[in-house]
């Protein structure tokens, strides 16, 4: 029997990262869905977190590109590979849980301290506080750099395993461009 994954998306370039990672499961019935909180607070949050991957443009943006790419969910599954541990939705809680991480992570401020001082929920703190959750049996991040940033939040070591970003690391798709400067290297300091 094959067994289910289930992608949890997020933004437009988490979902593209997911679809990429999903492509080497071919011996797995592959699922996928937006970022959702899962229970009782969907609807009452919705309006306040239009902003965030939970809703908004983001969400549409990621259900558009779930349904040009045929992608869609199921109800049991397997194992979980997640691109957000802010919220560990309950129907996941006893799965087997992957946590990749996107890329840069949000500045340490006050939310941050008031998530890890006074354990305010992880959501209002943002991508400051991933990997904190400690609810994922593995932990796949972009460096040994962002490993140690992880670790010094309260991430657990053995859990953390670097792969680099999927949809990043892969630079031959680039070089066929029609980009017309040549010879020259762009360096992005913020997503921002």
């Amino acid at each position: 029997m094959r067994k289910k994954v289930l992608f949890i998306c997020g933004s437009v370039n988490q979902t593209s990262m997911m679809h990429r990672i999903s492509e080497h499961f071919t011996e797995c019935d592959c699922f996928f869905t937006p970022y959702y909180i899962g229970d009782f607070r969907d609807a009452f949050m919705k309006k306040f977190l239009d902003f965030s991957i939970l809703g908004g443009k983001y969400k549409e943006l990621t259900l558009e590109y779930l349904r040009s790419n045929d992608m869609g969910a199921a109800n049991q599954y397997n194992f979980v590979f997640t691109c957000s541990d802010v919220m560990i939705q309950k129907n996941i809680r006893n799965k087997k849980i992957f946590l990749v991480q996107e890329g840069m992570t949000d500045p340490q401020r006050l939310p941050y301290y008031l998530v890890k001082m006074l354990r305010f929920p992880r959501w209002i703190a943002g991508t400051s506080v991933t990997g904190m959750s400690n609810a994922y049996d593995l932990f796949f991040t972009a460096s040994e750099g962002f490993k140690d940033l992880f670790i010094k939040k309260g991430a657990c070591p053995e859990k953390i395993v670097v792969t680099g970003i999927p949809n990043f690391d892969d630079v031959r798709q680039y070089l066929r461009n029609d980009f017309p400067y040549k010879n020259y290297v762009l360096g992005l300091t913020s997503n921002l």
